[in-house]
């Protein structure tokens, strides 16, 4: 069988080529009729909705569109209608229904307004005699008489192309905000609104191949676009790689065309045009009528790859905005940005557009059933195209730039005002990428009004993004936090706390948008739920930004690698590329993912620096919105604010972290409440309280929803009583149940439709979920939702569909669009959400009011268990809390118990010590009796983990307990477990020798029992001891028992520890060769399984072996390697390898790059507020400043020195050999009392290590 040759469609035919105009009615006046047209104007109105419509104006395949008006206002509209016979294909409504979505979110006068949609009825099927028919699509929006955008044939006035480009960039801004790119943006595409239609102006329209971010099928192989507009990363099929800046491209070949006069490449198409747009540069743009730097900020516009352009449609519009007039002024005169247009296509200004005549092209296309057909030839001629992927595939395989991963985040941008701020200031140079930080969030002008239509929109209710009203102080605070963010470049932190339905998250939301718009900053958010799922958390939040969703181990790798390299941190390129994959989790094991590097996290901070590290790279250019949404659900992510803030005085960054939570439910979450008690204690530290909305505002909000009648305003503001949620969702159930009549003054209930308003929203939301589900025929379905509940706030269709199958029950997609268009769900970063937490909680307690939920809590339960059997580490954690709420509490025990273990082997200790308790309630309510073991194995499991965690008190109490417990009811197993804890503890304290006793007696009692870890352990551990004993001969013996069983149960990790501590050995006993292979091994071993800090500490061992073999070079490499493998890790081990580093270089006489590295690391520690290593470092430095002849410092370092030791106690051959070096150095430089001072310091040392060779060398030097 031959290949399958797959064709795409550039865009779906049902809504490309739908551009609307009077010029397009003025040409169609004769109403000749045509084989393909039917008769233009109707005989008798058609009621669509709210709307008359008139006639037809222009024809496609898949529909038409008429022209129409407002019955009450009588104001023009124009309305798509979607052809019956194609409108009931599943996967055209749904394209259709996208569209809406995409475009009825967006509110800018430089967009065409969607003002309704729905189904014709059977009166417009009755009224249009048929040619209509009932149930079809229709779309209405705003009217354009000026028609669509020409193609000039001669270049515009600066001040034309200007007006122009920067129109666009605020209508681009915009739908980027909201996280919707266009990806065909072309002159037919951008309409002309004249004074006539109420807001002249230009008009982008036909977003139906619009993509919102992160809601639809990246791997659809779909390649959208016109070829002379189209960005390098559509040709070649890089939907990942496709943003707000492949908008941008597509500006600049509009920019390249209007400069000019002529398209980019003239002349070239097919293929090779699309090889052009991928390869090629187009001649530059030399005009004396253009600015200095046009040229610089078209080629920006234009750049190949994604991260060399603007990111942001604020950065192109500054930049532009600051060129400076051109060098020869242009006398054709300015015309406003609407008629100017209109005046280029007739060669003179005209304010009317009833004279334009209509090109021949445009009146041939509107006669074509497919006007894209006539055009396809031409594979460029202006028009969206279809490309065979085999095209693109051959096209990509050629010798080009790859165009790499951009980083991908959902950036909202609304570039105006700063134009216009630019406009009057003097011209910067095309470096200035980015505007200055505006001192106020509020427009110059105000925000621009929005046509209202009376008994129009109720079909877009729930879509529409419903404004922000009030909250200006809080508002006007976290705009001034901001601020000072950006300037100071240091983080700040905001929680915004109160009840339920009160606005935190829009508030935040609103902060996202607003800031963007103006190029302040931009925004991540993380989500949080009861029960951890697998969208929650800073994981998913960071492979959101990088467009990570759904991809491999190793594509996601690929990513990030892109990432990374894209936005370097000094010499820290590469070695954050695995780490960061593995902060994001969940990725489904393949074949050959066990050849990928792997990172294994040995504490939270490791983790955290991680992170710290991703968000200082994206804040390289500008200020970051880190926005945790219900954190009191949230401790990891809390730990992580506490981690970044204290990093501060280090490393700052320019954060500004906002976070949500509810009131009612932190007093539920110690966890989550000690940690944001300790972080109130911090410097830059807030709280800002979020009550209910003042009752003037709460009423302006109500009147803002829909454009309901006065009366009816006041009832709902007085019945939701503040409370935003509750009135959208109370209007949003009357739209739902079509309870609402269209009076004079707005919208009102119908007279036999009064009713009692319910008294919560609980109550509201299970009543129109009840009535929906109802209507739908869908009582099965009822179960379904209420199984996605059981799941959580955010859940994965996936896992969703597999649970409703173990429940016998089946998804009907169709109900789930209607819930997405009545706003009850929303499609999220990893699938798909409750709109609201509290819809949500609704839906749970439905199920349990039914009896149901613990039922579905078993079967998600099941689904963990089944489908995850090489799943994340989350998932018995998931699994235990899912029995745990199914009642099946014997069953959750051992979950719980692993996930906690899983928790502590990532340092996360808060959640493990939760889980652990989670574990002793279930245990407690099962009554389970004393005598269980089960007591003593999460007895251990916490002790361990309170040891590692340096809690050794608590540890010793709980192992002296399974000590007391086990010998009394014969526990063999956890009395041999006790004991080796025991030996850990005693070990930690220095304690030796009591160390190895309590090893030996586990293992006489691990004997005969089934537990070749443990005594792997043990023998590891007690040949760690030995170690310390300076015991090489038994602590070889011990090293090698335990890498024997290692061998037998598989252990790599644990027989590398082992090698790497014999490796050591053979380095005292004098075989540096056989020392160096040894930890060699361990070292390769370390790396395949991702242990850093263990390839870190290798790094430094192999260095110390090679200088004991004589051989410093190979020494110096390893110890930086080392160090700078410890510095990745942003872990304090750090001070040994560079203090190795140091010692190395005084000794071969490099005094200047020895105290730098010295200088380097004291500065770390004393910024760490750390003092363990000082007495090492100020040796050191003595003799570099000896060395140097700096003799004020050799002073200042002395004095250090003394006191340092007498502090700490310290005593180490180390220091004297340095002290004693300085003094000789002092000496021969003639400098006695300095070079007194440090032999009397050095000789102290000397004695206290009984070092009598020492004593009588440094004593004779000494002069007695």
């Amino acid at each position: 069988m031959g290949r399958r040759r797959r064709r795409v469609s550039v865009s779906p035919p049902h809504v490309s080529n739908w551009s609307f105009s009077s010029r397009t009615a003025a040409a169609l006046q004769p109403r000749k009729r045509t084989d393909d047209m039917d008769e233009l104007v109707v005989a008798n109105d058609i009621p669509v909705g709210p709307f008359l419509l008139k006639a037809p104006v222009g024809r496609g395949a898949m529909g038409e569109v008429w022209s129409a008006v407002h019955q009450t206002q009588n104001v023009r509209v124009a309305v798509k209608i979607l052809h019956a016979s194609h409108g009931m294909e599943p996967s055209v409504r749904a394209a259709f229904h996208n569209e809406v979505r995409s475009v009825a979110r967006l509110h800018h006068p430089g967009i065409v307004m969607v003002l309704d949609y729905g189904s014709l009825t059977r009166e417009a099927e009755e009224a249009s005699g048929g040619r209509l028919l009932r149930d079809s699509l229709y779309l209405a929006m705003d009217y354009a008489s000026g028609g669509t955008l020409p193609r000039p044939r001669s270049p515009l006035s600066w001040p034309r192309l200007r007006a122009l480009i920067l129109e666009l960039l605020d209508a681009l801004a915009h739908a980027h905000a909201r996280g919707v790119v266009h990806r065909d943006l072309k002159p037919g595409n951008i309409l002309i609104a004249t004074p006539a239609d109420g807001r002249a102006g230009l008009r982008l329209t036909d977003f139906g191949i619009a993509r919102a971010l992160g809601l639809v099928d990246q791997n659809a192989g779909v390649v959208s676009g016109t070829p002379y507009y189209m960005a390098p990363e559509q040709i070649l099929n890089q939907t990942r790689d496709q943003g707000p800046w492949t908008d941008l491209y597509s500006m600049g070949c509009l920019a390249y065309q209007f400069a000019t006069g002529r398209r980019m490449f003239p002349g070239t198409k097919g293929t090779d045009l699309l090889r052009s747009q991928v390869y090629d540069s187009p001649k530059p743009v030399r005009s004396p009528h253009l600015p200095e730097g046009f040229q610089s900020w078209l080629g920006r516009m234009l750049a190949k790859r994604p991260s060399d352009r603007f990111q942001l449609a604020a950065d192109a519009a500054w930049s532009l905005a600051s060129l400076g007039d051109p060098r020869e002024p242009d006398l054709r005169p300015t015309l406003p940005p609407w008629e100017q247009f209109l005046a280029d296509e007739n060669d003179e200004p005209s304010s009317s557009s009833h004279a334009i005549a209509v090109p021949g092209r445009l009146v041939a296309s509107l006669n074509d059933p497919n006007p894209a057909l006539d055009l396809l030839s031409e594979l460029g001629g202006g028009d969206t195209i279809r490309v065979d992927l085999e095209q693109v595939v051959h096209l990509s395989s050629e010798n080009v730039v790859p165009v790499e991963a951009a980083t991908i985040s959902q950036i909202f941008v609304s570039p105006w005002d700063l134009a216009k701020v630019a406009l009057a200031s003097p011209p910067s140079s095309i470096t200035d990428l980015q505007p200055p930080f505006s001192e106020s969030w509020r427009r110059l002008e105000g925000e621009r009004p929005s046509l209202r239509l009376v008994g129009a929109g109720l079909g877009l209710f729930g879509l529409r993004t419903i404004p922000l009203v009030d909250r200006e102080r809080e508002r006007d605070v976290i705009w001034q936090s901001l601020h000072r963010v950006s300037d100071s470049r240091r983080a700040e932190f905001i929680l915004l706390q109160g009840g339920a339905g009160y606005g935190k998250s829009r508030l935040v939301e609103w902060l996202c948008r607003r800031a963007s718009e103006l190029g302040a900053a931009v925004s991540l958010r993380a989500t949080h739920s009861p029960i951890t799922g697998p969208s929650d958390g800073l994981g998913p939040m960071i492979a959101a930004h990088l467009d990570c969703i759904g991809l491999s181990r190793k594509e996601c790798l690929q990513r990030v690698t892109a990432f990374v390299r894209e936005h370097p941190l000094a010499r820290r390129n590469d070695a954050d590329i695995p780490a960061l994959v593995e902060t994001m989790g969940g990725f489904e094991e393949q074949e050959d993912d066990d050849k990928l590097p792997r990172v294994f996290f040995t504490n939270p901070e490791e983790r955290y620096g991680v992170i710290a590290r991703f968000i200082e790279r994206t804040t390289h250019s500008r200020a970051l919105i880190l926005f945790l949404d219900d954190v009191h659900c949230g401790a990891d992510s809390l730990a992580f604010v506490k981690f970044l803030m204290e990093l501060q005085d280090i490393q700052s960054q320019p954060v500004l972290i906002l976070a949500t939570a509810r009131d009612d439910l932190l007093g539920k979450r110690p966890d989550e409440s000690a940690l944001l008690h300790e972080l109130a204690t911090m410097p830059n530290v807030y709280q800002m309280p979020i009550g209910p909305l003042q009752p003037a505002d709460h009423t302006a909000l109500v009147g803002e929803l829909l454009g309901l009648e006065g009366e009816l305003v006041g009832e709902v503001a007085a019945r939701t009583a503040g409370n935003p949620l509750f009135a959208i969702q109370l209007v949003g159930d009357w739209v739902s149940k079509g309870l609402l009549t269209v009076k004079e003054g707005g919208f009102a209930l119908k007279a036999n439709a009064r009713q009692q308003l319910p008294d919560s929203i609980h109550g509201l939301w299970k009543n129109r979920l009840d009535e929906l589900l109802a209507s739908s025929n869908a009582v099965g379905f009822t179960v379904a939702l209420e199984i996605a509940a059981a799941l959580g706030k955010d859940f994965h269709p996936k896992e969703w569909e597999i649970c409703c199958q173990l429940a016998g029950v089946s998804i009907d997609w169709s109900i789930v669009e209607k819930l997405l268009a009545t706003h009850l769900l929303e499609r999220g970063v990893m699938g798909l959400s409750f709109a609201h937490g509290m819809l949500w909680e609704s839906v749970e307690r439905s199920a349990g009011d039914a009896r149901r939920l613990r039922r579905h809590h078993r079967i998600c339960a099941e689904m963990l268990e089944k489908s995850y059997l090489n799943g994340s580490l989350q998932i018995a954690e998931r699994r235990g809390e899912h029995l745990m709420r199914a009642g099946e509490l014997g069953f959750a025990i051992a979950p719980l118990l692993e996930g906690a273990k899983a928790r502590a082997n990532l340092g996360e200790y808060r959640t493990a010590y939760t889980l652990f308790d989670r574990r002793e309630e279930a245990m407690k309510a099962l009554g389970v009796s004393a005598s269980d073991e089960r007591w003593a194995d999460g007895w251990l499991a916490r002790a361990h983990v309170l040891s590692t965690h340096n809690r050794l008190d608590e540890a010793q109490v709980l192992v002296d307990r399974v000590l007391e417990v086990a010998r009394h009811h014969n526990w063999r197993r956890s009395e041999a477990v006790a004991l080796r804890e025991l030996g850990l503890l005693r070990f930690t304290h220095g304690a030796t020798a009591e160390a190895l006793e309590a090893y030996q007696d586990a293992l006489r009692r691990f004997d005969g029992l089934d537990a070749a870890q443990d005594e792997a352990d043990c023998y590891l551990n007690m040949g760690r001891a030995y170690y310390f004993r300076s015991q090489h001969v038994e602590a070889e013996a011990a090293l090698r028992r335990a890498m024997f069983i290692q061998q037998e149960i598989g252990d790599s990790v644990g027989r590398a520890k082992a090698m790497r501590m014999l490796g050591n050995i053979f380095g005292h006993q004098g075989d540096t060769a056989l020392s160096a292979h040894t930890i060699e091994q361990a070292l390769e071993v370390f790396q395949a399984w991702g242990h850093r800090f263990l390839v870190a500490a290798c790094l430094n061992d192999l260095g110390e072996v090679h200088r004991l073999y004589g051989n410093p070079a190979d020494a110096e490499g390893y110890y930086r390697r080392s160090a700078d493998a410890y510095v990745a890790l942003d872990n304090p081990s750090v001070s040994t390898p560079r203090i190795n580093l140091s010692l190395l270089l005084i000794a071969k006489g490099d005094f200047y790059e020895a105290q730098r590295v010295l200088e380097m690391e004291r500065e770390r520690q004393e910024k760490h507020g750390t003092s363990l290593d000082l007495p090492w470092i100020y040796a050191g430095l003595s003799p570099c400043a000896a060395g140097l002849q700096d003799w004020a410092r050799l002073d200042k370092v002395l004095n250090r020195v003394d006191a340092l030791l007498v502090q700490t106690g310290v005593v180490d051959p180390d220091i004297p050999s340095c002290l004693e070096r300085a003094a000789t150095l002092a000496f021969e430089r003639r400098q006695p009392e300095l070079a007194r001072r440090a032999g009397n310091t050095a000789l102290t040392q000397l004695r206290a290590l009984n070092d009598a060779e020492g004593v009588r060398r440094v004593t004779a030097f000494l002069g007695g």
